[in-house]
């Protein structure tokens, strides 16, 4: 569990690491743009906000190979600990729960799911049996490439509604 935490905490300063020059250099054009504007008496907040997207999109593009490098380690890092390290010293989080309560009610409802589907599909199947036997047609297929006319499925339908 220390190894976690250490690890963390190393994420937590890595951040930190990589956002303090584009802050700063926000903080920094912000403060020039400032006492320029109180010296000229010009308040206008537009004029602020132009220098100091140019200028942290400059430190991005100049840094951002150091800190996508940076950033890559620390993830290979946590990888590592994550898949190699921790199996390794049989520190499980969360043992898995085999005979959970949702995992059965789960597996009930998902049969219940297929065996009603599987009724549905046989009372097509005979309603398509017994409209072949009615008009002397072959039934069309469920999927809806079998060979009736387009009127076959409204057909079925109908009689389907006038015997209930």
């Amino acid at each position: 569990m220390e190894i976690l935490l250490e690890h963390i905490s190393k994420g937590l300063i890595l951040i930190l690491a990589l956002s303090l020059p584009c802050v700063l250099t926000a903080a920094t054009i912000g403060l020039v743009v400032g006492i320029l504007q109180a010296v000229t008496q010009v308040q206008e907040q537009t004029i602020a906000a132009a220098p100091k997207i140019i200028f942290v999109f400059l430190v991005l593009i100049l840094g951002g190979s150091i800190m996508l490098n940076v950033t890559t380690t620390y993830v290979r890092e946590a990888f590592t600990l994550a898949f190699d390290e921790i199996p390794r010293r049989d520190v499980h989080l969360l043992p898995p729960r085999i005979d959970d309560e949702n995992t059965q009610r789960a597996r009930a409802f998902f049969k219940q799911q297929v065996q009603s589907s599987r009724t549905s599909f046989d009372k097509v199947k005979n309603s398509d049996l017994s409209l072949q036997n009615e008009k002397g047609k072959a039934p069309m297929d469920v999927s809806g490439s079998g060979s009736g006319d387009p009127n076959s499925v409204s057909e079925r339908m109908t009689l389907e509604k006038q015997r209930q």
